[in-house]
């Protein structure tokens, strides 16, 4: 999870073409003039501004523009040759420039110092190439790339960003333009917002510091026998390293003489990829030494939780373990209680024997190519704030490196390509990593699963060998029929399809995705013209938040791949020709999600429906739980149907298997011998109210604890979680042996 600190910004505009802000700009798109008093009004916060244009080209020294900012009350200077050195820049509330080179470096101070910068692409100064490189130290350093390629435009281009600068803004003119490319789509610290193909951009630097946390739910993961036991440990201590500085060369410190951190594998690892480890648990433990560090671990002995709440506010990372006997387990989630509610995270005062490997099944950045971590007696780490959306808590397993997954939902998904070519036997020849990029597809449309897809196009994109072969090698079935049946129930039958080019049913395609069905859609076909195309598949990617634009961009040649979305997985670049932009229509949709890479040359939506019955299972030894959530916006009542028997652990060893009735389902006989034990036992009991060794739900936001021993109605309401766990003494769950399973239904 990650927090940030207070801010203090610097902003970036950059547009695609010199043509906007011209004269003949102002009269082709009327609009233009409220754009104009947006972008100042964003630089200043609504004051009156200082502003001076360092270029001599037409679309930022002519006669609307200057009027526009003067007739709102700002200072509007122009001089090309005036000096450029970061005191002078300070003495502006803005700098707007393009064409004429500029110093990179210096911009990039100003920008960081609080300073803002218009800047425009697309001058024709020099070839397009040129431009794009003429920015490209400045505009890197903020997650932004100018393209070296053009577009033609030669119109008005509608605007759909609901950003500041766009406000009240319905076009703005265009002819040649160089799409605005997004280098750092996964940084949680850029704000980068795009109108039509990459036309638009602005960056908000809010001068915030990402602080990061990791917590592990055992000690043993980073000893030498997690490291011999489970072979990815060395990726994953990498990983965390990466994840904490941002790839670079970090310097690191363990707070800790806990064998979970100081042995030699770790250390080894750790100095092997260049970082800086050092040791001493008894080193100064404040605010100004911790900030020496790019990350801190520690674990058992107690530390000061106010220093590494500051210090993780401040920008500091802390790896945190659980799970090592340093007092007992709820001493040791009392220990670091205020550190990590402070971040949504709790550690769990109960353990869980593992002794094993435990499977990875979280794609987070710390967990790229683990596949098992070991483990013996770990402390679940809980989150306290789910809801919060600043956070952010990735769960792995049973919450043992922390969270659970909504059993409610089912997911339909979506990859759109911008061009044919990528999947064509040149784009496999062009691009080697294509064929991890096609079966990244489809184990993300499956789960890793051997899936079942078809082709609905007659189209080169999708039909030649090196596609099929790659499908098929991989233990997909893989058939090829344009004029095959398009209906819901046919397409149901299929894992996913593939289509682009010849026209298909929209509504059909917004049904299958909502059943669960997953589509590859492909355009830059040139079947009937872009605008064709873009409008062919309109009604079906605006359900999902997208749209492929109107207009082409030229690329031939490999594009850089720099998402870290699960079907980029090892792909460093695809080839294309001519391109298709894709648009993300609802940016602040919160119920899909739409990934980008390069100028939107492809996009990934996920669409999670609702489904009415389901099941999950509940584990005995988990003294956390399971937790179940109306995900609908409704009051709904539920069904649950508990199944199945699990045998108490040590304390009742000698007695057999029990129901979700717990005692109450026993014999006669038994449940006279337990009523009588639990006459001094109950009140140790999790639920002491509650029928011991019963299953129960318990409502986290009412504190009702129900009894489900039997076909059990609950109603909740929107949002309202259930904590589904047997009724056991807390400090026995570790030895409990089976499970129970529970079917549910909604039934309104």
């Amino acid at each position: 999870m990650q927090t940030n600190s207070e801010p203090q910004q610097g902003k970036i505009v950059v547009a695609a073409d010199e043509y906007t802000l011209t004269n003949t700009g102002f009269d082709r798109a009327p609009d233009t003039e409220i754009f104009v008093k947006n972008i100042a009004n964003w630089f200043t916060g609504g004051a009156k501004g200082k502003f001076h244009v360092y270029s001599a080209n037409s679309g930022l020294i002519q006669s609307r523009l200057a009027k526009t900012m003067t007739d709102a009350g700002h200072t509007w200077t122009v001089n090309v040759n005036q000096k450029f050195d970061l005191d002078t820049l300070k003495q502006y509330n803005g700098v707007f420039l393009g064409g004429v080179p500029k110093d990179n470096q210096v911009l990039i101070d100003y920008v960081k110092s609080g300073g803002n910068v218009y800047l425009m692409a697309g001058t024709g100064y020099g070839t397009y190439e040129d431009e794009a490189k003429r920015w490209k130290t400045f505009l890197n350093e903020f997650g932004l790339e100018i393209s070296p390629y053009k577009i033609n435009i030669n119109g008005n281009l509608v605007i759909t960003s609901n950003h500041p600068i766009f406000a009240g803004v319905k076009c703005l003119y265009c002819e040649l333009a160089q799409p605005i490319l997004n280098t750092k789509p996964d940084v949680k610290n850029q704000q980068v917002f795009h109108s039509d193909p990459g036309l638009y951009a602005a960056f908000e630097n809010p001068g915030t510091q990402q602080g990061k946390i990791v917590v592990a739910a055992d000690q043993r993961p980073l000893t030498d026998v997690g490291f011999d036991r489970a072979p990815d440990t060395e990726i994953f201590v990498k990983n965390i390293a990466n994840w904490f500085t941002g790839g670079a060369k970090g310097k690191f410190h363990v707070y800790s003489a806990n064998s979970g951190l100081i042995q030699s594998r770790l250390k080894k690892t750790m100095t092997d990829a260049g970082h800086t480890w050092t040791v001493n648990v008894s080193q100064k433990f404040d605010l100004d030494t911790l900030k020496q560090y790019n990350g801190i671990f520690l674990g058992a002995e107690p530390k000061d939780n106010q220093v590494l709440i500051d210090y993780v506010k401040s920008g500091g990372n802390v790896y945190l373990m659980a799970g090592t006997g340093y007092g007992t387990y709820e001493d040791e989630a009392k220990r670091w209680k205020t550190f990590l509610n402070e971040f949504g995270l709790e550690i769990s005062p109960y353990k869980i024997n593992i002794n094993g490997n435990l499977v990875i099944t979280s794609n987070h950045p710390i967990f790229a190519g683990v596949k098992c971590l070991y483990c013996e007696l770990a402390q679940p780490i809980l989150n306290t704030k789910p809801d919060v959306k600043n956070q952010q808590v990735f769960h792995s397993d049973p919450g043992l490196y922390a969270a659970f997954e909504n059993p409610g939902t089912q997911q339909g998904k979506i990859v759109v390509a911008a061009d044919q070519r990528p999947l064509t036997d040149v784009g496999f020849d062009r691009a080697p990593d294509t064929e991890i990029f096609v079966k990244n597809i489809a184990n993300w449309f499956t789960g890793g699963a051997k899936g079942k897809f078809h082709v609905y196009s007659a189209n080169s994109g999708l039909i030649q060998s090196r596609l099929k072969k790659t499908m098929t090698d991989a233990g997909h079935t893989w058939t090829v029929n344009v004029s095959q049946k398009f209906d819901l129930d046919t397409l149901k039958q299929y894992n996913g399809i593939f289509l682009g080019a010849e026209s298909k049913d929209n509504q059909v395609l917004i049904d299958y995705v909502k059943s669960g069905g997953n589509v590859y859609l492909m355009a830059g076909t040139a079947l009937g013209g872009y605008e064709d195309e873009a409008k062919r598949w309109k009604t079906f990617l605006n359900e999902f938040g997208l749209e492929i634009s109107p207009h082409e961009i030229n690329i031939k040649g490999n594009r850089t791949i720099n998402s870290s979305h699960p079907i980029f997985a090892g792909v460093k670049y695809l080839y294309s020709v001519i391109a298709q932009p894709i648009l993300n229509t609802k940016p602040e949709a919160k119920d899909h999600q739409v990934f980008h890479t390069d100028p939107g040359l492809y996009a990934a939506a996920v669409y999670n429906r609702i489904v009415t019955s389901g099941q999950f299972e509940v584990k005995s030894n988990f003294d956390t739980g399971v937790e179940f959530t109306n995900t609908q916006t409704k009051e709904v009542s539920y069904k649950f149907v508990p199944s199945g028997t699990w045998i108490p652990g040590k304390r009742e060893e000698g007695f057999t298997e029990v129901t979700a009735a717990g005692v109450k389902g026993m014999s006669p006989e038994l449940q006279t011998v337990w009523n009588e034990s639990l006459k001094e036992l109950q009140k140790y009991l999790k639920y002491p109210n509650n029928t011991a060794f019963a299953l129960v739900a318990v409502n986290k936001t009412t504190g009702v604890v129900t009894e489900v021993s039997a076909a059990t109605t609950i109603v909740l309401k929107p949002g309202e979680t259930l904590v589904f766990i047997v009724n056991d003494f807390p400090p026995d769950y570790g030895d409990n042996v089976g499970s129970l399973t529970v079917n549910w239904s909604a039934l309104n």
